[in-house]
């Protein structure tokens, strides 16, 4: 199926905010498998069964919610899958994950070179592999080679066509297999027309802000039977407004005299365009799972 998800545009951005990641990386010294996810960080959640503080623990969590999913050896498609921090993650948790067969889809050759490395650093070569490609081109769709579980997170703002995108998962997931999906969610249609959701759109190269409903509504009518929904906002850091327009201002006045790096600086601005999303309680974070239906 021909996309046009994977725009230049797209690819460029992706590019380069995953070369400025990878070298904060390296400054911090980062060991093998750790410091790649490319996700917000979460506050430590004060009730209920949620993800824990920090980046990581976002992928642990996660796995619990599709771990009784896998009847044998789990077979996982990961869209928008970064440096492959949550694949990495998965599969190297013990030796019935390393058996499975974990596939991550990114828009990004530089994601996709050091994903790839960092599997092979882990000894995870064998089960995981890494694809430039897009999320909306088909995917090993045969009937023995259908994925378990697809996952997805902060991926799918950039799908310019969500129900297409959706639709075509679920012709890679088994009936009874799931979808799980973490995503920034517009509270109502209204928040499309916010000045910060403009802008928004606009720094992050993406052609619309979905609502919580239009999610909902997409994976039904993709095939998927919503499972739960779980709200996991209070859980975003945002910080103090002084420092968000400091941070601002300081970003502008640096866009002005610099010729280089303006991509990642818009990327960091339409960041803080989503911070005062957040602050003014029009963007809810939330995961959904979701189950194929039988056909």
């Amino acid at each position: 199926m021909a996309s046009s998800t994977r725009t230049p545009r797209v690819d460029k951005l992706y590019d380069s905010l995953s070369r400025y990641q990878w070298w904060q990386r390296w400054l911090r010294r980062a060991r093998s498998g750790t410091g790649l996810e490319m996700h917000k960080r979460l506050l430590d959640a004060s009730i209920g069964d949620l993800p824990g503080a920090g980046r990581a623990e976002l992928n642990r969590w996660l796995w619990t919610l599709v771990a009784d999913r896998f009847e044998t050896a789990p077979r996982v498609l990961d869209i928008g899958c970064g440096f492959g921090a949550t694949l990495l993650a998965w599969a190297g948790r013990d030796d019935a994950t390393r058996a499975g067969t974990f596939v991550g889809l990114t828009l990004s050759g530089y994601q996709t070179q050091r994903a790839t490395g960092e599997a092979k650093r882990l000894g995870l070569h064998g089960a995981c592999t890494f694809k430039t490609q897009s999320f909306d081109d088909a995917v090993d769709g045969s009937a023995e080679r259908l994925f378990d579980v697809v996952v997805s997170v902060e991926t799918l703002f950039h799908a310019p066509d969500l129900l297409r995108t959706l639709s075509g998962l679920a012709a890679t997931v088994r009936p009874g297999g799931a979808i799980v999906l973490v995503e920034d969610m517009a509270v109502d249609v209204g928040v499309k027309e916010e000045t910060a959701a403009r802008t928004l759109r606009d720094r992050w190269a993406t052609t619309d802000l979905r609502t919580i409903d239009e999610y909902r509504g997409a994976l039904s009518d993709a095939g998927f039977d919503l499972e739960r929904d779980i709200d996991l906002t209070a859980q975003v850091d945002l910080p103090a407004r002084a420092s968000r327009d400091r941070r601002e201002r300081r970003l502008h006045r640096l866009r002005r005299f610099t010729p280089v790096g303006r991509r990642v600086i818009d990327a960091f601005l339409g960041g803080i365009a989503m911070e005062r999303l957040y602050s003014a309680g029009l963007l809810s974070y939330r995961a959904m799972v979701a189950t194929r239906r039988h056909l």
